[in-house]
C-alpha cells in the first residue's frame, strides 16, 4: 500500500465509469500532504497469494512517478506477517527514461518513499526486524545506506532503520521560467556520511494532441536524515526563487547552496524577512550558524559564494535576489591594521555616515587579502507601511473618497 496526493486527481467516489482506475492517475505531486494511518492492523501476510503473486503490505503504485508523501504510521498492528509478506520497493520504472515523460533518467519518487512506525506491536509470525518504533526507506546505497541502525533486506529492496529522524526535505523553482529550464539532477549530498540523493524534476503531464508539453514542474521531493548538514548542489544556475519545506518527526537541518557568481539574497519566513549573521571578524566571514535562532537562520559567504540557512519541521523558506547595491572597496591597508581599527563595524559605521544612510542597510560580505579589500552591500530602503484610511461612520461618500485618495497617494509615494 502507499496513498499519494497530486494535481488533476481523480475524485475518490467516481461517478462514472472511467476508463483509467483510480491508482493509474497522472499528474504533479502536490506541495503539501503527508499520510498519517493509527491504529491499524495487518494479517496473514506470509508469502505469495493463492494465485501465486507477491502479496505484500506496504509496495508502491506503479505510476507515483513525482511525490509519494511521508506516511506516519501509529499504534500499527502485526499479526501473522513474515519478510516475504512485509514489503517490498520497487525502483523507479526505467521505461520512464525518455524526453516525452522524465527525460535522461527515470523520475524518482520511488527512490524517496518514507514509511515510518511508532508505538508497533506484534503476534504470531513476526518480521526478522520487528521492532516497536522504526522506518522503512528503499534499499539505495548512497540513501538509505548511510543511515544508521539500519538492516538491509535484499528480497524486499528496503532497509528498515531503528531511527526516527528520515524526513522529506522539499524545494521547488519559482521563477517564470521554472517548468521550462531544467535544472536537473540535483544532488542533495553530505560529505561526511557519503549521502549522495540524486533528484529529477517530475514527468512531463501535459499532452497536446499526439504531443507532450516538453515543459515539467521544477518541484524535488527528497528523502533524507535530519540533525545533518547538507549540500544542495543544481546541475544548471539554480533558480532565483525558490521555496523549501522539512516534513519530519524531529531535528533541524543545515542547507548550503552554491551560486556561480556573488549575489545579494533575501530569505524569509511566514512573510517575515530574516536577516543574514553578521559578518564576524574573529573567524573573517559571516557568523557561521548557531542552529539555535529558529528557522530561516541564515548568510551568504561572499568569495566562496554559497548561501546557508537554518530549516526546521514545519517551516517553509522563501528565498529570492535582493534589489541591492553589490560593491567592494580597496584599501591600502594590512589586515593587521584594518582589524585593529575596529574591523567591519567601524567600516560599516564610517561609511553609513558618508552616504547618510541607516548602518543596518549595509552588510559586509567578505574581507580578504589585496592590500583590504571589502565586498559589501547596500540593501534598499525598506518601504513604509500605510494603514487603510479611518473615516467615521458618518462620513460623506465625498469625504470617504477624499481619505481614500489621500491613502492611494501616500502609499504611492512610500513604494
Amino acid at each position: 500500500m502507499n496513498a499519494q496526493n497530486m494535481n488533476d486527481e481523480k475524485d475518490l467516489m467516481p461517478t462514472m465509469a472511467s476508463s483509467l482506475p483510480i491508482y493509474n492517475s497522472h499528474g504533479e505531486g502536490n506541495w503539501g500532504g503527508r499520510i498519517e494511518l493509527n491504529r491499524n492492523k495487518f494479517a496473514k501476510f506470509l508469502g505469495l497469494s493463492k494465485c501465486g503473486e507477491r502479496s505484500v503490505i506496504f509496495n508502491r503504485n506503479p505510476n507515483s512517478s513525482d511525490k509519494i508523501p511521508p506516511h506516519w504510521f501509529t499504534d500499527t498492528v502485526f499479526e501473522d506477517v513474515d519478510d516475504t509478506g512485509f514489503a517490498f520497493l520497487e525502483k523507479p520504472d526505467e521505461k520512464w527514461a525518455n524526453i516525452k515523460d522524465c527525460g535522461n533518467f527515470p523520475c524518482t519518487a520511488p527512490n524517496n518513499l518514507i514509511y515510518t512506525f511508532t508505538g508497533t506491536t506484534y503476534s504470531g509470525t513476526q518480521p526478522s526486524t520487528a521492532a516497536a518504533d522504526f522506518t522503512i526507506v528503499p534499499d539505495e546505497e548512497t540513501v538509505g545506506g548511510t543511515y544508521p541502525n539500519c538492516v538491509r533486506m535484499n528480497a524486499q529492496q528496503i532497509y528498515v532503520c531503528q531511527i526516527n529522524n528520515i524526513g522529506m526535505f522539499q524545494f521547488e523553482s519559482l521563477d517564470d521560467d521554472g517548468w521550462d529550464r531544467a535544472v536537473q539532477p540535483v544532488f542533495l549530498l553530505n560529505e561526511e556520511t557519503g549521502f549522495n540523493n540524486t533528484v529529477n524534476a517530475m514527468m512531463d503531464h501535459i499532452w497536446d494532441t499526439f504531443y507532450t508539453g516538453q515543459r515539467r514542474m521544477p518541484r524535488f521531493p527528497v528523502a533524507m536524515a535530519t540533525g545533518q548538514d547538507y549540500t544542495l548542489d543544481f546541475s544548471a544556475t539554480p533558480p532565483k526563487k525558490m521555496r523549501f519545506n522539512l516534513d519530519a518527526r524531529t531535528g533541524g537541518t543545515k542547507i548550503k547552496i552554491p551560486y556561480p557568481v556573488a549575489g545579494s539574497i533575501a530569505v524569509s519566513v511566514a512573510g517575515t524577512k530574516i536577516q543574514p549573521n553578521a559578518y564576524d571578524d574573529n573567524i573573517g566571514a559571516p557568523g557561521l550558524l548557531t542552529k539555535d535562532k529558529g528557522c530561516g537562520e541564515n548568510c551568504f559567504v561572499g568569495v566562496y559564494n554559497y548561501l546557508e540557512f537554518w530549516i526546521e519541521p514545519g517551516c517553509v523558506i522563501h528565498i529570492e535576489p535582493k534589489d541591492s547595491i553589490m560593491a567592494k572597496v580597496r584599501m591600502d591597508w594590512t589586515m593587521a591594521e584594518f582589524f585593529s581599527d575596529g574591523g567591519t563595524t567601524t567600516f560599516v559605521d564610517r561609511l553609513a555616515a558618508s552616504l547618510g544612510i541607516p548602518s543596518f542597510r549595509i552588510k559586509v560580505v567578505a574581507v580578504y587579502k589585496g592590500s583590504v579589500v571589502v565586498d559589501f552591500q547596500i540593501d534598499p530602503e525598506e518601504p513604509a507601511e500605510v494603514a487603510d484610511a479611518v473615516v467615521a461612520d458618518d462620513a460623506t461618500p465625498e469625504e470617504k473618497a477624499a481619505a481614500e485618495a489621500a491613502v492611494e497617494a501616500a502609499r504611492a509615494a512610500a513604494a
